[in-house]
């Protein structure tokens, strides 16, 4: 193993840029597939009705990696999981260009789905963020390290706009050898890692924890059955619900008042700032006010933003609230993590992040397909009015964990 310095502190700062660069080259690419696998599955498939299939492939693939991912990194360290998970969406980019190359729909499912995973495995890259910082600057940690995921996020309209807008027969090829390109990258980035994080977490224990015996790894129904890592898990799954269903529902929304396609991207474009660019500042503010407080703040600002989205009157009004939405997501889930990785030591942090993933995955797309099937039934407000009251009850539930605090021990 790489002999550990002394001051810690440039590795750490270098380790922090490289993680997050590996998030914005993810992100781009993940950002690529969301806005094109609908149109190419209809494409391929000359069937409208199957167009929601892609992107939901894509998020439950996103998520069933995270948890063997997870138990890979805990063993054997966080950059070799990121660069496999930078391998694996490779692979599935490649597998995507030859099926819209060669027109076959199954082989783009596959292809989506091998993206998808991987992008799951490289999401896990803010479990080492909360290796490398110390309890008290953790969430700072790994508010710097998303940031990454909004400059990808971001940058995507940039790098692949004008080939998506050639609107010749390769419009829909092009693009994915650009994504192959930032996914090389992307592994390339690992390598630069000299020290995993995983190794840093370890030389960070207090003395009485090195001096202890190694501690094996719970099963996650131990781990979740401490009332801090179920309060962090049930906020950030509730703040992920409502969050990606009003997402993807605020655009249908935005075009049947009328607004311009340039219109719902301003929109959009506000809420991912507030999701990933103000993470930093929401690291801070955790770190400052607390696990608990913040959680309950994030989700407060979240169901405040969303009661806002049907009577905004105006572009800009509806992109202050998607602006909020994504700011109240921010909290919670930049609260969560720290929670959970508080909770959780170093050979089991990646697996548990694992299983909030995977199942975040799970009920986003179900949450998603659920409020969209009302939509047309009881309209956009009652459909708001549905989300708030999923809201709530994360809310109620570590609320009461706040009034009723227990002792819990940290573990290395």
């Amino acid at each position: 193993m790489t002999a550990l310095p002394a001051d810690m502190t440039s590795v750490v700062r270098r380790n922090t840029i490289l993680l997050a660069a590996c998030l914005a080259f993810i992100w781009a690419v993940l950002q690529l597939a969301m806005s094109v696998a609908s149109i190419t599955m209809e494409r391929l498939t000359g069937i409208p009705e199957l167009v929601g299939i892609a992107p939901a492939v894509v998020i439950l693939a996103l998520g069933a990696a995270t948890i063997p991912a997870g138990r890979f990194m805990d063993r054997r360290g966080r950059v070799p999981g990121v660069a496999l998970g930078f391998l694996a969406a490779l692979a599935g980019v490649v597998v995507t260009y030859v099926a819209v190359l060669l027109a076959q729909p199954i082989l783009f499912l596959v292809g989506l789905a091998l993206l998808g995973g991987g992008a799951g495995v490289v999401n896990l890259a803010r479990t080492g963020a909360a290796d490398m910082y110390p309890p008290e600057r953790r969430a700072t940690g790994v508010g710097l390290v998303l940031v990454g995921a909004a400059v990808g996020a971001l940058a995507a309209p940039f790098l692949f706009g004008p080939l998506l807008r050639s609107g010749g027969d390769d419009a829909l090829l092009l693009p994915w050898l650009v994504a192959a390109a930032l996914l090389a990258l992307g592994a390339g980035l690992t390598r630069l890692v000299r020290i995993d994080p995983l190794a840093i977490a370890r030389v960070m224990r207090t003395p009485a924890q090195q001096a202890a015996p190694p501690v094996e790894p719970r099963m996650l129904a131990e781990i979740f059955a401490r009332p801090s890592a179920r309060a962090a898990a049930v906020a950030i799954i509730g703040a992920q619900v409502v969050m990606a269903s009003l997402m993807a529902l605020v655009g249908v929304e935005m075009h049947h008042r009328g607004h311009e396609l340039t219109e719902i991207s301003l929109a959009l474009a506000a809420h991912f700032v507030g999701m990933f660019g103000l993470a930093p500042v929401a690291g801070r503010l955790v770190d400052r006010i607390g696990r608990h407080r913040s959680l309950l703040l994030g989700l407060a600002l979240l169901g405040l933003a969303a009661a806002s989205l049907p009577y905004a009157p105006s572009v800009l009004a509806l992109s202050a609230a998607m602006l909020g939405l994504g700011v109240g997501w921010n909290v919670a889930f930049v609260a969560g993590t720290v929670l959970l990785a508080d909770a959780t030591a170093p050979n089991e942090r990646g697996r548990a992040l694992g299983a909030v993933d995977l199942a975040n995955a799970v009920a986003s797309a179900s949450g998603a397909a659920l409020l969209g099937a009302l939509l047309g039934a009881i309209g956009f407000t009652a459909v708001v009015a549905v989300a708030l009251v999923i809201l709530a009850g994360p809310f109620v539930f570590v609320l009461r964990g706040v009034r009723r605090p227990s002792v819990e021990v940290a573990r290395g």
